[in-house]
């Protein structure tokens, strides 16, 4: 299972209380993922980042997209993986947290906020250029 952090406003989406209870810590090796959730030409998106690794994944963030949002993050992490020609145990342990689903809580860095903000807009300009979600994904 994989620790996420969410906001406020992807809390209320996922229909999660606004102070869930803090998980136990999980062993994934990439460390923490914060995710937030807002709308690009009115059309809602997940952005996640991982604090350590900088990857960040934009998934689709309409009602079936929140339902399976474990399932889009893994193949989308897997496809983010691919491309980068990134393998080992380390990818294929955060690939099965991801498939054993999030356990939700509270954003607490507000650097790593800072840091999902700043890459959420810069998704935002990257897909008014035309580029898709798996396009828009990267490590930094």
């Amino acid at each position: 299972m994989t620790v996420l952090h969410c906001t406020a406003r992807l809390l209320k989406r996922l229909h999660k209380p606004a102070r869930p209870p803090e998980p136990e810590p999980q062993s994934n090796p990439l460390g923490e993922w914060y995710a937030d959730f807002d709308f690009c030409r009115r059309v809602p998106f997940v952005v996640m980042l991982n604090a350590a690794t900088g990857a960040v994944l934009v998934l689709p963030g309409h009602a079936d997209g929140l339902r399976r949002l474990d399932e889009l993050a893994a193949t989308a992490f897997a496809a983010l993986c691919m491309q980068h020609d990134l393998t080992g145990p380390e990818m294929g342990a955060e690939l099965r947290g991801f498939a054993a689903g999030f356990a939700c809580a509270t954003t607490r860095d507000r650097s790593a906020l800072g840091s999902l903000n700043e890459r959420k807009a810069g998704c935002w300009m990257q897909m008014e250029h035309g580029l898709s979600l798996l396009e828009t994904a990267s490590f930094e």
